[in-house]
């Protein structure tokens, strides 16, 4: 098992290389490619799990990606919420499934080189199953959202860890209810809340 990581590890690090030169941003269509590259091989943020709960019906379930260079430093600064200045060049994708386990979308944060520096060079994607750019680039509600994690350079640790109020959800997602397996975190692990 440990020799077939090693593999999938060293085939996604010379394919991802290629999405940054130095100071450039990639298109939407080469970040689809490296996000499905993440999807294909499956290395999921640690303390992450398969379809663990979302907070929307939207997202019922997801599923935190991420490619081997944000694997390697989340793991060697001990966690996601150790982890204060991600690397350039480290993707991580959200797939957001409804209820029946169907994919609904996936959502995607690069950090590039000197893109947007007040807002940590994440670069900010969401794609439909099929690849279709719903938003990428500097996109004012992921980013807004993000900032609550500032702490860990805008990225939040899989549920428990961190969660996001009901008051926040509602503000940033209006009209939008929160499932139940969600509500029941939110009672269960309070002090995991992110004001």
């Amino acid at each position: 098992m440990r020799l077939r990581t090693i593999g999938m590890v060293l085939v996604m690090a010379t394919t991802c290389p290629a999405l940054l030169a130095e100071g450039t941003t990639p298109s939407s269509s080469s970040l689809w490619k490296s996000v499905r590259q993440v999807m294909h091989h499956r290395l999921l943020l640690p303390a992450s799990k398969r379809y663990q709960p979302g907070s929307r019906a939207g997202d019922y379930y997801t599923i935190d990606g991420v490619n081997p260079t944000a694997l390697a430093y989340v793991h060697r600064e001990g966690g996601v919420m150790h982890s204060t200045r991600f690397p350039v060049g480290s993707l991580l994708i959200k797939e957001n499934y409804d209820v029946h386990h169907r994919l609904v979308n996936i959502t995607a944060m690069l950090k590039a080189d000197r893109f947007d520096t007040g807002d940590h060079n994440w670069i900010m994607a969401n794609y439909s199953p099929g690849g279709k750019v719903l938003a990428f680039g500097k996109v004012a509600a992921c980013i807004n959202c993000h900032a609550i994690a500032g702490k860990s350079d805008f990225v939040f640790a899989p549920p428990p860890l961190n969660l996001l109020s009901a008051q926040t959800i509602h503000s940033f997602f209006p009209g939008k209810k929160i499932t139940k397996p969600y509500k029941i975190l939110l009672k269960k692990y309070p002090h995991a809340v992110l004001q």
